[in-house]
């Protein structure tokens, strides 16, 4: 990630979060060496602050005294386990009604081969799908926890509930490899667990499978394999990122809305991700954003700065292979998002269990009312849902295989405002 237009800085620079601090703008991160050559050569003004974040290599302990589950309903009360995740998943369609089918689907496997899961909550006479997925990058476990709450909250409406009027089709955990990683071995892992060719000594190795989408896709040399966004070695050459996209594909033509959920900049990013121009039709991918914004502001660690506006992926840090973008080009969704939800934790990434509850039942009000407002647009049109979005050729190129030391750095950077 990054701010710099330039491949190189994009390449070395994974920003956590970032705010003002008077005229500056500090960065929470993490930035190799040719990152912060990336940024002299651009004339960006800088200081790290700190070498190293306190405690980034402790894995983040999760207090199984509490209970996750009671009687097949989730509490709230913490994050849930992987196995947890997995078995509540597994005994949906067991709720199935005469009004509502529950289907769960193996979409594919991930590079370990555990399973990933598609719940399909399905409603008698409902035709709109709106497709949410979490849990892409592994340490992003707010993600996870609200695509979650957002089953349960379905299946537990009220009949007369509007969300009775949509199918809700939801992935809880795209990277369940990397889930799994983050809570047992490294907390701020990012990527899926193929580190083929990895160096031993590096902390962050994986592909960012939100960087290996067949759109747009962007390669790295071998050399920056040790890099927070390695985007792997060819377009959707990870399993985790094929069953996605094939998913996404395949019901295409019924999704009106897709939001792939992340943490933690408090914002409802749209497309296009991979360049500062914006995707024609932006100011109704903002308009319907803004339903959602006040009720998911209200609950956050700072409700003055995340305050979830909609803006511009390609803005702020341009890069491709992303699955907003493929699902806005290759799917031809209209309406679709990168939802950055809120810090949490000590850290940003990982929620203490005080704040598991709050946050996600903001987060649910907040994609009722985005899900309820685009469905209220197609059901007001009568139409069909039109594909109309020009689809350019995909662009990819092959890496050139060199190795080269990388080392990274743990960070607060100060990018002063000239």
């Amino acid at each position: 990630m990054g701010s710099c237009r330039k491949q190189n800085a994009r390449s070395n620079v994974d920003v956590f979060g970032a705010r003002r601090d008077g005229n500056s703008i500090v960065f929470e991160g993490a930035i190799t060496k040719e990152g912060e050559d990336a940024l002299r050569k651009s004339r960006i003004n800088f200081n790290i602050k700190a070498d190293f974040i306190p405690g980034y290599n402790k894995t983040i302990d999760i207090n199984t005294t509490k209970p996750g589950i009671i009687n097949g309903v989730i509490t709230w009360n913490r994050v849930l386990l992987y196995e947890e995740i997995i078995s509540y998943v597994r005994s949906l369609p067991s709720r199935s009604t005469k009004n509502r089918k529950i289907t769960v689907k193996a979409i594919g496997k991930s590079y370990e081969k555990r399973p990933i899961y598609l719940v399909k909550i399905e409603h008698l006479g409902a035709n709109h799908v709106v497709f949410f997925d979490a849990g892409i990058h592994a340490r992003e476990w707010l993600s996870i926890m609200t695509a979650m709450n957002v089953i349960q909250r379905v299946l537990l409406a009220d009949e007369r509930d509007h969300v009775n009027l949509m199918n809700w089709y939801i992935v809880p955990m795209v990277n369940p490899d990397g889930f799994l990683y983050s809570q047992n071995n490294f907390s701020f892992h990012r990527g899926n667990k193929n580190f083929t060719g990895c160096p031993k000594w590096c902390k962050v190795c994986g592909v960012d499978l939100n960087r290996n989408f067949a759109f747009k896709w962007e390669k790295l040399e071998e050399n920056l394999i040790c890099s927070w966004v390695w985007p792997g070695r060819g377009p959707a050459s990870e399993p985790e990122t094929i069953a996605l996209s094939n998913t996404l594909l395949k019901y295409s033509h019924n999704v009106i809305l897709y939001i792939a959920l992340h943490t933690y900049w408090c914002k409802f990013f749209y497309p296009w991700g991979y360049k500062q121009k914006k995707v024609k039709d932006y100011k109704d991918l903002i308009k319907a954003a803004l339903n959602a914004a006040k009720p998911m502001s209200e609950v956050s660690v700072d409700p003055k700065t995340c305050t979830f506006a909609p803006e511009h992926a390609g803005q702020v840090t341009p890069s491709g292979g992303g699955a907003d973008d493929f699902a806005r080009a290759m799917a031809k969704v209209k309406y679709v998002y990168t939802l950055e939800l809120q810090k949490s934790g000590l850290y940003g990434y990982h929620p203490y269990d005080h704040e598991v509850g709050p946050f996600v039942e903001a987060n649910y009000e907040g994609l009722k009312k985005i899900s309820i407002y685009v469905d209220s647009q197609y059901q007001k049109s009568s139409k069909k849902i039109v594909r109309d979005i020009h689809v350019k050729n995909v662009e990819v190129s092959r890496s050139t295989y060199v190795h080269r030391f990388s080392i990274c750095l743990y960070f607060s950077l100060y990018i002063i405002a000239l």
